[in-house]
């Protein structure tokens, strides 16, 4: 739809490689700006930023931007991220958001539109049909602001660690994590922790061997999750917190959403009763993927742009 000047060119010197395509640049489409100050030198590419900002606007050029996060995961650099993020608010000519609740977020007076985060459907793996040998899985690299460790902290206190089989399968982030992870999978026989970058077809075995997908996000920051839409893939059932993306897609009867841990708890039995998600929601799922691919996506930002 549009020509994408630095695709073949992934850049070296960070928004610094921004100047080289100055002279023909029509819109800058940023993703993760406000991680910026986490980035090396993070300190003087955030200062060239914000320089940059005021020159794109002046020369009218277009900046579109992807609110994924209410706030970022890290709190690092708090000062700076927040700098960056009111300007982002303030200065984009378009703001898209993977959950309805970013709207929210987005002043009155910027353009913002909710996109679902697009989708690879991927293919059924030769109609195999697999055991459920786990009750849960968690899958992705495994962050702090992910919450993992609390759930399992829940389930210690009040005595129903040992009731279900959880496998964690990403690669742990953070010695303190590790350690604390480490210590439970150690302890509970029936909690068992890959603490590695799982390869596509392992995970999708993974998957297919679990009666539940479940994410335990903190609900602070998160809006969006690339996980979650990808776990729309496979024939088994998901539950998150019922925020952004999560509330959303609960609301289209996709997955399974909840208030808190004691409304997981409650609800959980009747999550793993059944062997795969239902018929009915198999075909939600369908739909959902064929209307949200990434071609879909392309299509509608290639109109967007149009309309700036």
């Amino acid at each position: 739809h549009n020509q994408v000047i630095n695709k073949e060119f992934p850049s070296v010197n960070g928004v610094f490689d921004i100047l080289k395509y100055l002279h023909k640049l029509d819109v800058l489409y940023l993703n993760w700006i406000e991680e910026l100050p986490e980035k090396r030198g993070g300190r003087i590419q955030s200062i060239f930023f914000i320089l940059l900002m005021s020159y794109l606007k002046f020369s009218g050029k277009k900046i579109i931007w992807t609110l994924h996060n209410k706030k970022s995961h890290s709190d690092r650099h708090t000062m700076v991220k927040a700098l960056l993020l009111r300007l982002l608010l303030k200065k984009s000519d378009l703001i898209i958001t993977h959950a309805s609740d970013g709207l929210n977020y987005i002043p009155k007076k910027t353009p913002g539109v909710y996109i679902p985060h697009p989708v690879i459907p991927r293919k059924q793996q030769n109609n195999t049909t697999h055991a459920r040998l786990n009750d849960i899985i968690i899958w992705g690299t495994v962050n702090k602001y992910k919450g993992i460790d609390l759930f399992l902290s829940y389930l210690i206190e009040n005595k129903l660690i040992e009731k279900y089989r959880i496998i964690i399968a990403g690669t742990v982030v953070g010695s303190e994590l590790t350690d604390k992870l480490e210590r439970i999978a150690l302890e509970y026989e029936n909690v068992s922790l890959m603490n590695r970058y799982i390869e596509k077809e392992e995970l999708i075995t993974l998957i297919e061997e679990s009666k539940l997908i479940l994410f335990c996000y903190q609900s602070e920051s998160v809006l969006s999750s690339g996980a979650l839409m990808d776990s729309l893939s496979f024939n088994t059932n998901i539950a998150g917190p019922d925020v952004g993306a999560f509330h959303d897609l609960a609301q289209e009867g996709l997955i399974f959403s909840f208030k808190d841990y004691n409304d997981l708890m409650m609800r959980m039995d009747d999550f793993l009763i059944s062997k795969g998600s239902s018929p009915a929601k198999e075909k939600k799922k369908e739909n959902f993927l064929k209307n949200n691919s990434w071609e879909v996506f392309s299509s509608r930002i290639a109109e967007l742009i149009k309309e700036l």
